[in-house]
């Protein structure tokens, strides 16, 4: 069953013109579609599986990345 605005409904793809026009809204109304603390988790999760890479695979916490990040 199709997602509207995610996956093709009636033979078109619409996730580039969703994001596109999420992008105007954000231009016109200077609200992002993400919270900047959902946007922080994003960026956390990904630099755990990166650090969880380099360390052959084990287990990083979201929280050690987290707090890393801050002192910074």
């Amino acid at each position: 069953m199709p997602v509207k605005g995610v996956v093709p409904t009636n033979d078109k793809y619409m996730a580039y013109e969703a994001t596109a026009i999420e992008i105007v809204k954000f231009f016109k109304t200077k609200t992002p579609p993400v919270s900047a603390e959902e946007t922080t988790e994003l960026f956390a999760f990904m630099e755990a599986a990166e650090e969880s890479k380099r360390q052959n695979g084990a287990p990083v916490k979201l929280e050690t990345v987290l707090a890393n990040a801050k002192k910074k």
